[in-house]
């Protein structure tokens, strides 16, 4: 039975009972042996956090995806909900019945885990991955908290540590697994933030339409029932009492004698009088002003895991690709590609009066482009088929390799042609992403004759190899 396991560092406090220890430094390897889950000891939530995200940007799954207990050395502080840690308490609290309550309580997330095929040797590189596979080994709904240390305004506590830096682009990652129905989002909260920059942070105040200086003074308006009339409140103070202007009456009672409909604004540079002041937003980042209708309204959601996804977190994210791709490509599972490879390797040797070559071809960072496309992910694959359909003849043959990997049989085709239709390709994939996300995503791509000692994965596993270093 899997044991808790204690992060120590230089000045950690050790919690009764007696846990296994790992050296935080030590996190930089290979971890083999995981425990139940991780404890951390702190007495502030910034230090928790910079420890707990360690854990989560370590690429094993054998890792990062094990709880976190987080025990303060003093009492809970009130921003605790902000930590990262499944659970927190004092370490006062922690005892050998609260060991042993968690240890059954963690049990279904590190159930979970076992499944994972390959769990020791994998690593998880991409942060969409990871977090849906954070997302999925928890039956929590992953909800975000108001924050001020975070420029848009919320957190996410529990995913904020996968993250290095505050650049919102945990809302893009979350929105792109809930349009892929990865995971599913529920409305939550709106949030205000800057058109330019993003920031939550703005400073809403009135100014006037007639000159636009901020300098006004505010006055009640009042309504006096007996005569009508109807002024500023200072036309009615008379030492502390309210006096009519119009007709001396004593103003008693709101509600009885008098109300107060509105309120009127007075500018203290030009002396305009206004009861409909122009209102403006200045973000405190970056100092734009803007009227509010022209700031974003963001919806801020929640998240649940769903079949999909937890589907798609065992056995590999590339499934979204594939889907999008192969409504309108004739994209073979690797299984069927070796069985046409054979055929065709078999028909060129026999006759020996025609030339096949086989192209592999790679668009890198696949998952940085699913999540900057967002909702146009759909549309801008739906291009990318039509330019394979354009550019591939009908008798090649084309599966789908390791997420992001073409490979083509390019029957009839010698190496020159195949180095022609191959570059058309990566020039129209470079300028179909350039033009959707102004980036210029890279590829790349290597040809062989295809030959009796010709093996496809082995130029695979050579092609991605090389990619790697």
């Amino acid at each position: 039975m899997r044991k808790p396991c204690l992060i120590s560092y230089e000045s950690v406090i050790f919690p009764e009972p007696v846990l296994d220890r790992i050296l935080l430094n030590q996190f930089s390897k290979s971890i083999e042996s995981a425990p139940s889950y991780w404890v951390v000891t702190s007495n502030s939530v910034e230090t928790a956090n910079a420890i707990i995200k360690t854990i989560r940007q370590h690429s094993s799954p054998n890792v990062y995806l094990r709880p976190v207990v987080l025990l303060y050395t003093q009492s809970i502080p009130d921003n605790a909900h902000e930590s990262g840690a499944d659970r927190h308490y004092t370490i006062q609290q922690f005892d050998q019945t609260l060991l042993d309550e968690l240890n059954t309580n963690f049990e279904p997330i590190n159930s979970w885990i076992e499944k994972l095929p390959e769990l020791i040797t994998s690593s998880d590189t991409s942060i969409s991955f990871k977090i849906l596979r954070f997302i999925s080994s928890r039956n929590i709904t992953i909800e975000p908290v108001p924050s001020s240390k975070r420029n848009s305004g919320y957190i996410y506590p529990l995913l904020d540590s996968f993250f290095q830096k505050d650049d919102g682009s945990i809302f893009q990652i979350l929105q792109f697994l809930a349009e892929q129905n990865m995971v599913a989002s529920t409305f939550f909260t709106r949030s205000m933030s800057c058109s330019q920059c993003g920031c939550a942070f703005l400073n809403f105040r009135e100014s006037c339409p007639h000159c636009g200086s901020i300098d006004l003074g505010i006055d009640e308006l009042v309504h006096h029932f007996k005569c009508a009339y109807s002024g500023e409140i200072s036309e009615f103070r008379v030492q502390d009492r309210l006096i009519c202007p119009k007709c001396d009456s004593e103003l008693r009672h709101i509600g009885v004698d008098y109300d107060k409909p509105s309120i009127i604004y007075k500018c203290n540079s030009c002396q305009h009088n206004t009861q409909a002041p122009r209102v403006t937003t200045t973000c405190y980042q970056c100092g734009k002003s803007n009227e509010p209708e022209y700031q974003n309204d963001r919806i801020i959601m929640s998240y649940n895991n769903t079949s999909i996804g937890i589907n798609a977190s065992i056995y590999g994210i590339e499934n979204i690709f594939t889907r999008l791709l192969e409504t309108k490509l004739r994209i073979f599972s690797a299984d069927s590609f070796q069985d046409f490879f054979e055929t065709e390797k078999s028909r060129i040797q026999r006759y020996k009066i025609s030339t096949s070559t086989l192209a592999l071809i790679r668009l890198l960072a696949l998952d940085n482009i699913y999540v900057q496309l967002g909702s146009r992910a759909r549309d801008i694959f739906n291009e990318l088929t039509s330019l394979f359909n354009i550019i591939l003849r009908k008798s090649d043959v084309l599966t789908l390799r390791h997420d992001s990997i073409f490979m083509i049989i390019m029957t009839e085709t010698d190496i020159k042609q195949a180095k022609i239709a191959i570059d058309r390709l990566q020039d129209g994939m470079t300028k179909l992403f350039e033009n959707n996300l102004d980036i210029d995503p890279k590829t790349e791509s290597v040809l062989e004759v295809i030959s009796e000692t010709t093996e496809p994965e082995t130029i695979l596993e050579a092609f991605v190899n090389d990619s790697v270093h």
